[in-house]
This record gives structure tokens, sequence and C-alpha cells, in this order.
């Protein structure tokens, strides 16, 4: 049984997956290394599978009012020839993909994680796991440790270090094959 998680950041993944781990009753503790909870970049275009996602955390009506709704995307190549044009009604009626910013994303969801009781540690970068006692712990750039916990999530982004040496361990190349 699935008792406790960290979840290593805090950008839109870590944040749903530490909510959906604390809906399913799981203690969760998420590590941000920056100071705050602060969004990168503008919007998101939200495809209706990821508006099903935001349904399951329980954030969904709060943001759909904020939402721009989109109705085709299409694209063209510099010269004029059409790569891209999608009509969500052509797929389902009344199915649309949904424009929203990424700080109503992220209020959203951080309030979704405080009211299922996720900890949230800011200002905390985690450097390296270890195994200890069949479970994990991890550690952080001060060399705190922190867990130990039943499951890591590494959620720290496209230019994760730490997945890259979690990768390296023998028991998630183990588990991966």
């Amino acid at each position: 049984m699935l008792a406790t998680a960290a979840v290593v950041g805090a950008g839109p993944s870590g944040q749903a997956i530490s909510i959906l781990l604390a809906q399913a009753g799981v203690d969760v503790t998420v590590f941000e290394r920056a100071p705050a909870i602060e969004p990168v970049g503008a919007g998101l275009l939200v495809q209706p599978t990821g508006e099903r996602v935001l349904r399951e955390l329980g954030v969904a009506e709060r943001l759909i009012d904020l939402a721009a709704p989109i109705d085709r995307l299409y694209g063209d190549t510099d010269r004029g020839r059409r790569v891209l044009d999608v009509r969500y009604a052509d797929l389902a009626p009344g199915l649309v993909g949904r424009g929203l910013l990424r700080s109503a994303i992220a209020s959203a969801l951080l309030d979704r994680m405080r009211a299922t009781g996720v900890r949230l540690i800011t200002g905390t970068p985690i450097s390296t796991t270890r195994p200890c006692a069949g479970a994990d712990e991890v550690i952080d750039d001060h060399g705190r440790v922190h867990g130990p916990f039943d499951l890591v999530v590494i959620a720290d982004g496209a230019r994760s270090s730490l997945r890259a040496t979690a990768l390296e361990d023998d028991a998630v190349r183990r588990v991966r094959r």
C-alpha cells in the first residue's frame, strides 16, 4: 500500500500528480526549487483530454469560466501550404479547446493542493535520491535528508538533472525493463 510520496517539482505536472495522489489517500510532500510558485510563460491550450484531467483534479469549473474557447486549429507553412486544419466540432459536437493563462492554472492547482492536504516545501532543490529500508529518501542541495517515501515522482522539468541521476540507479533500471 502506497502511504507516502515525494513529488520533486511544483509545475503543472507536479501539482497535478500531487493532487491525484492526495485524493487517493497518499500523504504527499512536494519539493520546489523556487522560493515561490510562479507560472512560467503566458498561456496554455488545454485540449479536451486535458479538460477531463482538470475535472478529475477538481479545478475545471473554476478554470473554464476564465478560458477562451478555441474551436479550430490551423496552420500554414511560410509558403502558404496548409499543414493543419482541425475543427473540434468535426470530432464531436460541442467539443472545444480552451486557452488559459498559466497563472490561472497555477493558482487553481495550488489552492487544490492545499485543500487536499499536500505539503509544499519551496526553496528546496532536490539533488539526489537514495534507497532507505524499502523506500526512498530525497536529499536537497544542502545535504538535508527528507523521507523516507514509498514513491518519489521526479517532475522538475525538461532540464531535470535529478531525472538523469535517478535513471542511473540500478533499482530504477530494473523497474524500467
